[in-house]
């Protein structure tokens, strides 16, 4: 099921931290957006599950 993002979060990051992971997105072959909300999310759900 896909769902449309309605929200926005800004974030500051260094121009390494950035590049790090863009890298790590197209290695994925996803969108930096994409990536960080994958990424996001899922250390969202192991803290909360702890």
């Amino acid at each position: 099921m896909t769902t449309t993002a309605l929200e926005r979060c800004d974030i500051r990051l260094s121009s390494e931290d950035k590049a790090f992971l863009q890298l790590a997105a197209s290695l994925d072959g996803i969108s930096l957006s994409a990536f960080i909300r994958k990424a996001a999310i899922s250390a969202a759900k192991d803290t909360i599950s702890k």
